[in-house]
């Protein structure tokens, strides 16, 4: 997988180490350089961390519309969509819950403070203008604080540069899709920028599933705009903005119980759910004394707004509507000191305001926030090019519950004339209650399902989940690094987990009750037997126990594994195979979902250096499947389209 060798200023915000997107190690020829896990370019070689890397190219070859389809296949990376575009998605990062994850758009926490559980929805985050996605796997509170208690996702946008260029991309196919985005992009010495406008409509699928007798549609309306300036004055010093706006109507249905008292997704052509997000930050970089000290200096606006909006109907005479907005406002400041080549100090503050307010039925909240001050330092060390050392501390001081103290650390040991990699990490984190869980007194709460509403009770006493996490891998190259296989092992715990425990009859109450265990093995190969050819694969298998039920945890397969073949013909087209299989695994209340494989392909050719033609086909074996239990998912499938630029 080819991986560039510079990240430019977006991205310092945060990304990290070993190589694979769905698969790994790019050619050490290639000197690939990653972010996340130690928020300083370092080659991914050197990283004791574990991360998928997906590139712009890897994003072109693909071919997929939303984020959470490339996500789809990675090793320990579990996606569940309700329905179809548009619907919740949420993203598991080893077996962690969705909430655990920490997502960051262009350096911008991008987490929803307004959501009851505080996670991520990936619904709408479409892949347009992105230069690259970094997955890092285990607890990474020690340099980004709360909600990275399983991992971190990091979003870095494109980068204008050179001559000023216009591009334009229409597509349409199946469920009355159809995409436009068009964009300018450029830079020089001095000044950068970079502004995509996409608009996506799709008259989409039932979200409930229609072989359960649900023939409504549930459509799709999405407009995103990405924009990143820099201006450069001088070598050592640089100022970044980067801004994201996605603006979203979706369709979504209801809910009822059956007779055995399950919930099931039913038609509700009268629910929809409006929602905003803007993602904004500017930033100073600053290097002094020959480089020794550097400096970045950044702050960070988050904003959610989601507003349901349903009418009584005969299938739901009780709906229940709401709206919620949830606010983000970060401050950082970090510096890099690098004494040599082989030691680089890492220090930094952060401070953040999250705040949210909501009005449902049963729930008028009014505008609550919490603050958080966090400090960490983070060391590293390399011993003649072949051990490299990382260690890290932080302290978190939360407004509500007190202070909180995680550390990590990782080693890599490298064998360049046996093409040998041994690595290692070692890390804790914490997950703060979220604003809903401290202080709305009745809240609607769905998880990461949005359509089983549920009347539950707050707790103002709640402690952090907390986690701990260990894993060990090694990789080996061989074919003159045309060929990599290797392993990881990982061992996860998660203690004081919240969950609602019933105290009387009709009453919940919010405590911290629960704990689950998580190990697991990660293996994959990368074979290029011809220049034109690249093969990928990997295979997740991983054991997840609840440990107040015994039972494992919901959504979770035992089993997975995930291919990618890409085959360049006549110098100018490209086909790309995808196959993606989920073994068994059980959804809420012990409802059994059975395993599915997915088969997609892709398709490009470029008719003159400003002009391409693509084409893609998902789901070709029109498996009929169900990732959340009641909803729907596309059958086979088909788009098409043009590019321009010039």
């Amino acid at each position: 997988m080819k991986i560039f060798s510079t990240l430019g200023l977006g991205g310092l915000i945060g990304l990290g180490s070993v190589v694979y997107a769905g698969e790994q190690q790019a050619p050490k020829t290639l000197a690939p350089m990653v972010v996340t896990a130690t928020r300083t370019p370092t080659p991914a070689q050197d990283v004791g961390s574990d991360i998928s890397v997906i590139t712009a190219e890897d994003l072109a070859q693909r071919q997929r519309m939303p984020v959470s389809e490339v996500l789809r296949g990675l090793p320990g990376v579990d996606v569940v969509q309700s329905g179809g575009l548009g619907q919740q998605t949420s993203v598991f990062l080893r077996g962690a819950n969705a909430n655990h994850t920490l997502v960051l758009i262009d350096g911008v926490e991008a987490n929803d403070p307004s959501n009851p559980s505080g996670s991520f929805d990936f619904a709408n985050l479409l892949t347009d203008n992105i230069e690259r996605i970094e997955i890092l796997r285990g607890p990474q509170s020690t340099l980004y604080g709360s909600d990275a208690i399983g991992g971190v996702i990091n979003i870095i946008t494109k980068k204008g540069r050179g001559k000023p260029r216009v591009t334009a991309r229409v597509e349409g196919g199946s469920f009355s899709t159809f995409k436009a985005t068009g964009g300018v992009h450029g830079g020089n010495d001095l000044v950068n920028y970079s502004l995509t406008g996409t608009r996506l409509e799709s008259a989409g699928i039932s979200a409930a599933d229609s072989r359960r007798g649900n023939p409504e549609k549930d459509g799709d309306r999405n407009t995103t705009l990405t924009g990143r300036f820099g201006l450069t004055p001088t070598p050592n010093f640089s100022l970044d903005t980067t801004l994201r706006y996605n603006g979203n109507h979706t369709d979504i249905d209801g809910s009822t119980v059956d007779n055995r008292g399950r919930f099931v997704p039913i038609d509700d052509p009268n629910s929809t759910l409006d929602s905003q997000q803007l993602f904004l930050r500017g930033q100073g970089h600053l290097t002094l004394f020959d480089n020794l000290w550097e400096q970045i200096l950044g702050v960070s606006f988050t904003h959610h707004d989601r507003e349901n909006q349903n009418r009584p109907d005969p299938q739901n005479p009780f709906p229940f509507p709401g709206s919620f907005k949830g606010e983000k406002i970060k401050v950082d400041w970090q510096h890099n000191l690098r004494f040599s080549k082989e030691h680089t100090l890492t220090f930094g503050f952060a401070w953040e305001e999250a705040s949210m307010e909501a009005q449902s039925p049963g729930s008028n909240l009014p505008r609550k926030s919490v603050d958080t001050k966090g400090y960490y330092l983070q060391d590293q060390l390399s011993f003649w090019d072949k051990l490299f050392l990382t260690g890290g501390i932080r302290l978190d001081d939360h407004s509500i519950f007190g202070s909180k103290i995680t550390g990590r650390t990782t080693a890599a040991l490298v064998f360049d004339g046996l093409g040998l990699t041994l690595r290692g990490s070692y890390g804790t984190g914490f997950k703060a209650p979220t604003l809903t869980q401290l202080f709305d007194e009745r809240f609607n709460t769905t998880q990461d399902d949005r359509n089983t509403p549920q009347l539950e009770y707050n707790n103002p006493d709640l402690s952090p989940e907390m986690s701990r996490s260990w894993d060990i891998g090694v990789e080996q190259s061989f074919w003159n690094d045309e060929g990599a296989v290797g392993v990881t092992y990982f061992d996860n715990e998660l203690t004081d987990l919240i969950q609602f425990s019933q105290v009387a009859a009709d009453n919940f109450q919010l405590i911290n009750i629960d704990a689950a265990k998580i190990r697991g093995w990660e293996i994959f190969m990368n074979l290029t037997p011809l220049e034109e050819l690249t093969l990928r694969g990997n295979y997740t298998q991983m054991h997840t126990q609840d440990e107040k039920t015994g039972q494992p945890l919901v959504r979770r397969p035992e089993r997975k594994a995930g291919f990618n073949a890409n085959y360049r013909f006549l110098s100018k087209g490209n086909l790309h195979l995808q196959v993606v299989y989920v073994g068994h695994r059980q959804d809420v209340g012990g409802i059994p979902l059975p395993s599915y494989t997915v088969v997609n392909a892709a398709i490009s050719y470029e008719v003159t250096n400003y002009f391409q033609l693509f084409a893609r086909a998902n789901n070709l074996l029109d498996k009929q499947y169900q990732e959340v239990f009641g909803f729907g998912t596309p059958g086979i499938s088909g788009f098409g389209g043009i590019e321009f630029s010039f």
